[in-house]
Formats: structure tokens, C-alpha cells, sequence
């Protein structure tokens, strides 16, 4: 993602405070912790009573392979075709390609071409992976990037993925900008041996197998994949990975974002299915996923409207969604909490809820932009604390 214009000018001041021979102070190499921890997602002070599945040791395990199709090879700097970003200044990224795949410990070379007096001081390198070894002040401008290795994490996230690089400088006129950025795909050259899952999880590494659980719905949990690879690289988190597909095997039950949030849909039980696929080769993991809805309390009917597609810039017709009250006493229903391009209207929060009253939500999609949209209405309320309403719809 790109820097912000305020983060990037107190950057450049920075690195253009010290001597054009000197070399960008590198990044901390101290490593992290490769398991993100967040809060559990039990219910306090309660337990399910609801007959569990009995998931065995044979729903998680890795499984090797092959597959008949697989995406371009993650071998070869070429890959990725789209054009690099500039400004109107024309600086652009000649190479690598936009896309290009990286490996952790790599030296990279930079290639950036500038307009004849477009740049009144210097230009560098910078963004979550690392600044350039050169501050340069006229062409050619030729840059080195060390990749952190291995075992880095970088500030906005894991190492292993895709992250932007941008050159900054002064255009004339102007102020420190970013002038251009280009898209680095950074990955591990083998196949892991092994993957495990991490996260909000009831165990990792434990005897019995290793499951996701949610009490309601509309909330999100984060899902690490970490996977070991020859040479003894352990533990490497490799979710953002291009190489890494995550799926629902029912998404009625759970959603699941390519950044590995699990949202819960409806009750159900379920797995997240991890596929790293490389070459010819794939490994696969199965994590189980309960989701347990309550009985009582504020019961949303329907609990999730999917729009469909929708015609970008334009909204779509009404859907309603009926509140209940299903326990024997009042209920106060504060503001609704609305995410995503939806709009709602409700007659929910003028009074308490009576025992068996019911109160009308009503919902419209907007897309701004093509692609999938998801969004919820959570329903803050002094029963429950909160229950949600899950929302979708494609602008197309």
C-alpha cells in the first residue's frame, strides 16, 4: 500500500538530512513474533451445550500432490505485466517489471527514469520493505534494495507478499512526493514441507486438532497460515503469500478475506481450506470452523442479504430485514453500527424492544467501484451487547 504524503515527506527530510554519499540507515532486523494473538472468541462464562462434531486428527494434516494447471512460475522476475504508476511529473520504474517476484535476503536492482529537469534535489527508494543504499541527485538513477530476510516482519505486516516501493523526490515545482511505485511480490523459492495454522485458534501445536470458533455472527477472527520450508526456515507466515489460496468450504457458515479475517455468516460447522500450490506441487490444510448462533436475545431475520450485482454508481432496490425479541423482557437497541456502501433506515432505537416485539431494518447497496463489497449492520443492544446483520454485493 502507499505511504502517505505525510509520512513520506518526514521520510525524505530524513534521509536528505545526511550527506548524498551516505548510505539510508537499513531496517530493524529484530525478529517477531510469527503468531498473531487476539482476543478469544468464547463466550464468557459459557460453554456450547450443543452437541459438537468430533473432528479427528485426519481433518488437519498436509497433503502433497499434483495439479494439472497451475499460475505463471514463481521463478521468474518477468512475471506481472501491468503497467508501473507515475505522476505527471513522468518519472517511472524501468525495472524490475511491476509484479516481479523477489526472494527474502535479495539484493535488488532498480532501474528509474526522470525527465531532463523534472527534479529539483534528490531521489531515493523507500517503503515497508526497505530503503534504497543510494540517495541520488541526477541520472542514471540506479538504486539497491536488500529484502529483509527470512525471518523479518515489516511494518505493515509479514515479509512474504506483495508490497510497493516508491521513488521520492522533489519535482519541480513542488514539495517531496512519491513520484512513482512499483509492486514487488516477495516469496519463499521452495515449496513449505509443512503448513500450520495460527490466529484466533482454541490451539496450535496440541494433540487434538486445532479449530476456529465463533458464538455470533458478523464477527472476525484473523487466520495465520505459517509454513516450514528446506534449510530449516521455520514458521514462516506465509497468508499473504501469492501462492496461498484460502477458501470457505461453506460460505453460508464463514467468509474469508486473502488476508486470512474469517467473518461468520450463519451457524454451522465448516472448514477454511489453505492450498500453497508452487510448480507442479501443491500442500493443503483443513481447519475446522464452528460457528454457534444464539437462541435468544435479538434474532435477526434474514441474518445475511446478498445484493448480487449491481450497476456501479447506482442503488439497488430495498431489502428488509426483520429485529425479534425472543426473551420473556424488554431489549433497548442502541444506533445501529453500519460498514461498507450501504445505506439502512430503522424504526428499532425510538423505544426498549418489548418481549416477542419485532422492528423493521431496511437496507439499500450503492457500489462505488466494480468488484465484491461486504459490509454489516451490527445491532449494539443490552441483552447480547451486540449481533450483526452480514451484508454483500458486486459492483459491476
Amino acid at each position: 500500500m502507499q505511504m502517505s504524503l505525510l509520512r513520506i515527506t518526514l521520510a525524505l527530510a530524513s534521509v536528505l538530512a545526511v550527506s548524498g554519499a551516505s548510505r539510508a540507515q537499513s531496517q530493524d532486523d529484530a525478529a517477531a513474533d510469527k503468531t498473531q494473538s487476539s482476543d478469544s472468541a468464547t463466550k464468557p462464562g459459557e460453554t456450547s451445550s450443543k452437541p459438537k462434531k468430533v473432528w479427528t486428527n485426519e481433518n488437519i494434516h498436509s497433503t502433497r500432490g499434483q495439479i494439472s494447471v497451475v499460475g505463471a512460475g514463481a521463478s521468474s522476475a518477468e512475471r506481472g505485466s501491468a503497467p508501473h504508476s507515475s505522476s505527471s511529473s513522468g518519472v517511472v520504474f524501468v525495472s524490475p517489471r511491476d509484479g516481479a517476484v523477489v526472494r527474502p535476503g535479495e539484493r535488488v536492482h532498480f532501474e528509474v527514469s526522470a525527465p531532463p529537469g523534472v527534479l529539483v534535489g534528490k531521489m531515493v527508494l523507500m517503503g515497508p520493505i526497505g530503503v534504497s543504499e543510494q540517495i541520488l541527485e541526477a541520472p542514471p538513477y540506479s538504486f539497491i534494495v536488500s529484502i529483509p530476510n527470512e525471518e523479518a516482519y515489516i511494518n505493515d505486516g509479514p515479509l512474504i507478499g506483495t508490497h510497493s516501493l516508491s521513488a521520492v523526490g522533489t519535482p519541480k515545482p513542488g514539495r517531496p512526493d512519491e513520484l512513482a511505485t512499483v509492486t514487488l511480490d516477495v516469496e519463499e523459492p521452495d515449496m513449505p514441507v509443512e503448513l500450520v495454522p495460527g490466529g484466533n485458534l482454541r490451539c496450535v501445536h496440541c494433540p487434538y486438532p486445532t479449530e476456529m470458533q465463533f458464538f455470533w455472527t458478523g464477527f472476525d477472527q484473523s487466520l495465520v497460515i505459517l509454513g516450514t520450508f528446506p534449510g530449516g526456515r521455520e514458521l514462516v507466515d506465509v497468508t499473504r503469500s501469492t501462492h496461498l489460496q484460502l477458501l470457505s468450504g461453506n460460505s453460508a457458515v464463514v467468509r474469508i478475506s486473502t488476508e486470512g479475517t474469517v467473518t461468520s455468516i450463519g451457524p454451522g460447522d465448516t472448514a477454511i481450506v489453505a492450498t500453497y500450490q508452487l510448480g507442479g506441487q501443491q500442500i493443503r490444510i483443513f481447519v475446522p470452523v464452528t460457528v454457534t448462533v444464539p437462541a435468544d436475545g435479538i434474532i435477526a431475520s434474514p441474518s445475511s442479504i446478498d445484493f448480487g450485482n449491481r450497476a456501479v454508481g447506482t442503488r439497488s432496490a430495498s431489502q428488509r430485514v426483520t429485529l425479534t425479541n425472543n426473551v420473556n423482557g424488554p431489549i433497548t437497541v442502541s444506533k445501529l453500527w453500519l460498514s461498507g456502501p450501504f445505506e439502512e433506515t430503522d424504526n428499532c432505537t425510538s423505544s426498549p424492544l418489548p418481549a416477542g416485539g419485532t422492528c423493521t431494518v431496511t437496507i439499500i447497496f450503492t457500489p462505488y467501484e466494480a468488484g465484491q463489497n461486504y459490509g454489516k449492520i451490527e445491532i449494539p443492544n443490552n441483552y447480547t451487547q451486540t449481533s450483526a446483520i452480514i451484508l454483500s454485493g458486486k459492483g459491476i
